[in-house]
């Protein structure tokens, strides 16, 4: 058999050095690093100015609210090089995931690792301008990041709560860095809103896995048998997010903050709405792979967003 050098040169073969096949590994280009970083999931982080937007304190979000902002991004760019780096083997059973950068070998692991110590590093310099309670909760979030990469994914529901616990974590972080107070009816809003979009996303990862044909060595922790019962619940907890608001509505709290609370139905009206809307587009296979990839391209999802301020900002004013 001939021997393989990949990314290297053929020396590395030794004595069969010419006969050896030199396989030369991809250069990295802009597109492939900054693809890595995943920028279309700092879109969450979007969840740390939610605590001075509902105590409608939106002068504590500068600057600590944009340096919370941008640190999470950082500490999350950093934590997916190094999930990337660690699933690199399963990566490349993937019909899409192959096409990540370390795993299509545009970008060397090695020099992944190296960008996500130097992400880190920016982070702390970012983090050491806000106050303590907001760095606690930034490494508790990097240390869930790590367990939940290492382990928990693989544990059924625990990894669907963690993964609504690390959006949660997001919230606490804008009120730790905006010394705001988070409420738990922001909480609980935020905490199964998120567990339904968990719920999503392990579905449309079953759904990919049955219209592609993809192993169970993808996602063993779920089997296309799941999917049943991964909508039901996962359409169950966004409907309760609706509940939450609501009853978070008819509050004693809310008459103190909002002029006419009462419009503020309207908004649990446009959740109900997109929450149905999404799974909907699930069942019928319209979304693929990671919902907020969606999410992020879908211009009802904006127009529902901003038509949700406007009724806020009207029942607030008059």
């Amino acid at each position: 058999q001939l021997p393989i050098v990949v990314g290297g040169r053929a020396g590395l073969a030794g004595k069969r050095a010419d006969k050896a096949v030199v396989i030369r590994q991809k250069s990295s280009t802009a597109p492939g690093w900054w693809k890595s970083l995943r920028p279309h999931q700092w879109s969450k982080n979007v969840l740390i100015f939610a605590p001075a937007i509902a105590a409608h304190r939106i002068d504590k979000l500068w600057p600590n609210g944009f340096l919370a902002f941008g640190a999470f991004c950082l500490v999350a760019s950093a934590l997916y090089l190094l999930n990337d780096f660690c699933d690199i083997d399963l990566d490349r059973q993937h019909p899409d995931k192959r096409l990540r950068s370390q795993a299509h070998g545009a970008l060397c692991p090695s020099h992944a690792l190296v960008v996500a110590s130097l992400l880190l590093l920016a982070a702390a310099g970012v983090a050491v301008h806000l106050p303590v309670k907001y760095n606690l909760i930034l490494l508790c979030y990097g240390t869930v990041n790590v367990l939940y990469s290492a382990a928990i994914k693989n544990v059924v529901v625990m990894d669907l709560i963690t993964l609504a616990f690390l959006y949660s974590l997001r919230i606490f972080a804008g009120g730790a860095a905006c010394r705001v107070y988070v409420s738990t009816w922001l909480f609980a809003f935020i905490f199964f809103l998120a567990l339904s979009l968990a719920h999503l996303k392990r579905y449309t990862e079953l759904t990919q896995r049955l219209k592609k044909g993809i192993g169970s060595a993808a996602r063993p922790t779920y089997t296309v048998g799941d999917m049943v019962l991964l909508m039901k619940v996962g359409l169950s907890s966004g409907l309760i997010s609706v509940l939450v608001l609501a009853l978070y509505v008819t509050s004693p709290q809310t008459v103190s903050i909002y002029k006419s609370p009462a419009l503020l139905f309207v908004v649990c009206v446009f959740l109900f709405y997109w929450i149905e809307r999404i799974w909907f587009w699930a069942s019928r296979e319209r979304i693929t792979g990671d919902p907020i990839v969606f999410i992020v391209t879908d211009h009802i999802s904006y127009l529902v967003a901003f038509a949700s301020m406007v009724v806020v900002w009207i029942a607030s004013v008059y």
